[in-house]
């Protein structure tokens, strides 16, 4: 008796054999069997239960050559020719007396200002009006800093200004990367050389003042290795380096303020960190906890308070993740579902918070995000629409390789996809890993507003082989979401 086999969309995976990708559970009855992931799915969606939908595309609105950007819904930057600009209502606009700046540029919201910096400028936006942290030209070793003091700021009546502590132990801030604003205070990484060599050190400023830093108190680790992220967490800090990601569990240099305890550091993952793939996650997402993701060598993570962290790629996917190119990302919701989009070394990833599943975009290539909008060479894009531009979305989704549990040759008659689409789709056939029949379309009418239908597609009458994979694909960008796919073979007596 032919028994179907029905095929669920969990994610794709692309390290392992086609043939053991989502294999069923073999201790269930055949009947009950299913498998559960895909060998590929591009330009799609997976959301919480495991239904693929084709992505959302883009649309330009400003015209641009964007660097850098970021965006918190109140305050939009870009960079654009090294000056800042505000994108406002599909436009972007000169921010009038802006400094000039590398295409690097890091930013961070610090209560009603922006913090911004590169490599040799730091200063804020307030009130659309940007301010330089004028930085002393005075090299400070960070082995000797009680002597800088001293000579700095002499003591008793000789002092050039107060000797308190307000005064006596206050520098201008000095430019960073990896900007983050955490319980009161602005974190950033700075690389330090000395005669004995170099080394990257998280910095903090004052509490409540971005323009200033306590030479007492700003200094919160180091590390031997490139600093590339910094993000807090309802507890402490996650810094990740090329090395390995830390948490720094705590809240703040201790002694900097009344109350505050300090920091305790500990090593949590020896993979670096993509600098640029680091993003909150909504505390919605993550049951009222701040929540941090990020691409590292082995794939994309969520970090949790108290340095716990999830392995979302599982050794699922191959992510070629390079250390030494920077990434944009972005946490988005997409309908009902979380997702985390991660754009770095020419390849697109995006991945459900929840489940963990993971698709690929193409031609999606964006250097920052910000709010709803990308930003690239071109300009700024709403992450939103039918088309990539003028371009139509090709997505496709391909299962395992699958014998049905069954060792014995195999026919089978027809295919079924549970499926909403405005458009047509298309099944791609290959029996015993060998193409056996493209563009064969799946039958039914096709009307937006008809709902979710069963749609048939009939396979090829000679077809007989043991193992069967099957490709769907989407006919001139057709928006569709796909539930299951089921299969009925009929086995024959044979094996071989």
């Amino acid at each position: 008796m032919a028994t179907t086999t029905v095929f669920t969309f969990g994610g794709m995976d692309d390290k392992h054999d086609p043939a053991s990708v989502g294999t069923p559970d073999s201790s269930l009855r055949v009947q009950d069997r299913a498998y559960t992931g895909c060998t590929e799915i591009v330009n799609g969606d997976v959301d919480d239960d495991d239904n693929i939908s084709r992505r959302s595309g883009y649309s330009l609105l400003a015209a641009g050559n964007v660097t850098s950007a970021w965006g918190d819904g109140v305050d939009n930057l870009c960079v654009v020719g090294g000056a800042l600009y505000r994108y406002s209502q599909g436009a972007l606009n000169l921010i009038g007396n802006s400094p000039n700046l590398t295409d690097r540029v890091d930013f961070a919201r610090v209560n009603d200002i922006v913090a911004f910096s590169d490599p040799y400028t730091i200063g804020y936006l307030k009130d659309s009006v940007p301010y330089v942290v004028n930085v002393p030209a005075q090299d400070v070793d960070l082995l000797d800093l009680e002597t800088w003091v001293k000579l700095t700021y002499p003591a008793g009546a000789d002092a050039p200004e107060s000797n308190l502590e307000i005064d006596a132990f206050s520098i201008a801030t000095s430019p960073g990367r990896c900007l983050e604003f955490f319980n009161g205070a602005l974190y950033m990484a700075r690389e330090i050389a000395n005669p004995t060599g170099t080394a990257w050190f998280v910095f903090c400023t004052k509490t409540f003042n971005m323009a200033r830093e306590d030479v007492r108190f700003n200094v919160v680790a180091g590390f031997k290795d490139e600093v590339t992220m910094i993000r807090g967490a309802d507890d402490g800090i996650y810094v990740g380096t090329t090395g390995g990601v830390y948490f720094l569990s705590g809240d703040g240099i201790k002694g900097s303020a009344p109350g505050v305890r300090g920091f305790v550091q500990r090593k949590i993952l020896p993979f670096g960190v993509v600098r640029g793939s680091d993003v909150a996650v909504p505390k919605t997402e993550q049951k009222g906890k701040d929540a941090v993701a990020w691409l590292s060598e082995n794939g994309v993570y969520l970090g949790f308070p108290g340095g716990q962290y999830l392995d979302l790629t599982a050794d699922r996917v191959n992510i070629l993740a390079d250390l030494s190119l920077t990434a944009a990302a972005l946490v988005r919701q997409v309908g009902a579902s979380w997702q985390y989009l991660v754009c770095h070394n020419g390849q697109t990833i995006a991945v459900n918070l929840k489940t963990g599943a993971h698709s690929r975009y193409t031609n999606y290539q964006f250097v920052a995000f910000f709010d709803q909008y990308g930003a690239n060479s071109s300009g700024v894009s709403v992450l939103a629409g039918g088309l990539d531009g003028t371009a139509v979305i090709d997505a496709s989704f391909t299962t395992p390789v699958a014998d049905f549990g069954l060792p014995q040759l195999k026919t089978c008659s027809d295919a079924y996809l549970h499926a909403r689409t405005d458009g047509d789709l298309t099944l791609d056939l290959y029996v015993d890993e060998t193409e056996v029949a493209t563009d064969l379309s799946f039958r039914a009418p096709y009307h937006p507003d008809a709902g979710l239908r069963r749609l048939r597609v009939k396979l090829p009458r000679g077809a007989r082989g043991t193992n069967w994979q099957f490709k769907i694909r989407n006919v001139d960008g057709c928006r569709f979401t796909a539930l299951s796919l089921k299969v009925t073979p009929a086995a024959s007596a044979r094996s071989i």
